[in-house]
């Protein structure tokens, strides 16, 4: 018989496979954890990103503008007929350039629209629609439903108005819903 046997018992073989098991399912959940909150913060810079390419197109189209109107949520932005200094005599009136949809001025007027699609359901979709091309360009899919425009005249300036967009865009990340909201208050005068 032997008397010094060297091995685990099946109560310690069970307690070091119970330990085990309650370690790696606590390290799974803070590596889960971490990589929920990594998604999530990389969904948000995306957003940020995604809002200020938006506010900027929006800008560059009302420092342009002759004209702006909200409608039913929408944006309408006219433009001014292209006219062209003559190079020679800086103090000569301006003098009508051209048509819209060609050049430097492709469109008279823009609209910024927001519906909802089938493929952003149930956010909206911010489209920007050249009226003279004819051409859409779908700025984004997640766009949230507080978004708005509003548009108030500006004191300062006889003909100035201030643009005040509220974007609020939105995704989802692990079935958790991440939002970015940014308001950019646009001066522009005619």
């Amino acid at each position: 018989m032997i008397k010094n046997r060297r091995g685990f018992t099946l109560v310690e073989m069970l307690a070091s496979a119970i330990t085990i098991g309650i370690l790696s399912a606590m390290m799974y959940s803070i590596f889960l954890g971490a990589w929920i909150s990594f998604e999530t913060e990389i969904t948000r810079i995306d957003l940020a990103q995604e809002a200020s390419r938006i506010l900027s197109v929006i800008e560059e189209d009302v420092m342009e503008s002759l004209s702006l109107a909200v409608n039913g949520g929408n944006l309408t932005i006219n433009f001014p007929p292209p006219l062209l200094t003559d190079p020679t005599d800086p103090s000569s009136p301006p003098i009508f350039a051209g048509t819209f949809g060609t050049g430097n001025f492709p469109e008279s007027q823009v609209d910024y629209q927001l519906a909802v699609t089938p493929l952003s359901a149930p956010d909206l979709t911010l489209t920007r629609v050249g009226q003279t091309t004819g051409t859409s360009t779908v700025l984004s899919q997640r766009v949230d439903a507080n978004t708005n425009f509003v548009l108030e005249n500006n004191p300062a300036f006889v003909n100035g108005f201030i643009l005040t967009v509220n974007l609020d865009l939105r995704d989802q990340v692990f079935r958790q819903v991440v939002s970015y909201q940014q308001t950019k208050e646009i001066v522009a005068r005619n």
